[in-house]
């Protein structure tokens, strides 16, 4: 066995010699247990899916919420956009508010497909001054995204939406803007109505103190409501049947803009015109006159 001999020349190999190995490392072949990667029991499995589960169930809820406000928050800011229009055009107008018949549907806005007094016939525009103050023409029909709320959904009585149907998402204050007030016989505070509207069956007409309106009359500006979401006008409006109309998650709740700029998250109390919060009427007098006369219909 000591050192091999080579083989003399011509003579066949035999085959025996040094033989190179095929492999580095003959154990690798050998399987090992305790290497292989562990995997997941179908227990394991449903646990990580119930747990995520979970956690769907409960982050989704202030997701949504999250996405709700957001989209609140976009329509308050269009709401800051148009008081700003609003004091344009006050100063443009030396501080008198517009009036006329459905001015205020069609203050501003693009022209709404309701009906022909809110501009869906072709052949009949209706001009929305507002418009000016915000570089857009008076007669519009596409674009306006300030006067789109994230969140209009109409009324049972406007569809699809308020924007749609009347050209804009938001409603001025009535006694403001228009100041088409009908006091009817009967109505709560009607006499303190008369003093401010006036009263259409006196002979000659007897013109109430809403009369050419100028914004250097208006003595409660942190208070009184300018402009808010459409349905805000329903759920104040006594006349309007109680059909809950809200947009942004808690009921009877609105984006309001106030008269001297500042927003407002507000809760609107149905037939009542006097709140520790916010103002319909202008006048400080008159808002204290009907405190004593005015209740809030009851509605759930």
């Amino acid at each position: 066995m000591g050192n091999q001999q080579p083989l003399p020349a011509g003579l066949p190999s035999t085959g025996i010699g040094p033989r190179a190995s095929g492999f580095a490392n003959p154990k690798s072949e050998i399987p090992n247990p305790k290497s292989r990667i562990p995997g997941f029991t179908l227990v394991e499995v449903l646990v990580v899916v119930a747990i995520i589960a979970l956690l769907v169930a409960i982050l989704l809820p202030t997701l949504t919420a999250a996405r709700a406000e957001v989209r609140r928050i976009a329509c308050e800011a269009n709401l800051k956009q148009l008081h700003v229009a609003w004091t344009t055009y006050l100063d443009m107008f030396k501080g008198f508010f517009p009036g006329g018949m459905n001015l205020e549907y069609n203050y501003g806005g693009l022209q709404g497909e309701g009906s022909q007094f809110f501009g869906n016939n072709p052949d009949m525009p209706v001009p929305k001054p507002l418009n000016r103050c915000l570089n857009m023409p008076l007669v519009v029909r596409t674009g306006g995204e300030v006067f789109r709320c994230p969140d209009d959904a109409g009324t049972p009585f406007v569809r699809p939406s308020a924007r749609r149907y009347y050209g804009t998402s938001y409603f001025p204050n009535h006694l403001l803007v228009g100041r088409n007030i009908w006091v009817l016989p009967g109505k709560p505070c009607e006499a303190v109505w008369i003093e401010l509207a006036g009263d259409p069956w006196a002979w000659p007409v007897r013109p109430g103190m809403l009369e050419n309106l100028n914004r250097a009359k208006v003595d409660n500006a942190a208070q009184l409501v300018l402009i808010g979401d459409y349905a805000w006008l329903d759920n104040w409006d006594d006349s309007v049947p109680d059909v809950f109309p809200f947009w942004h998650r808690r009921k009877r709740t609105h984006n309001i803009a106030f008269m001297d700029g500042y927003g407002e998250y507000v809760r609107i109390r149905k037939g009542i015109h006097v709140d520790a919060r916010y103002s319909i009427v202008p006048f400080k007098r008159i808002r204290e006159a009907m405190t004593q006369c005015q209740q809030e219909i009851k509605c759930p």
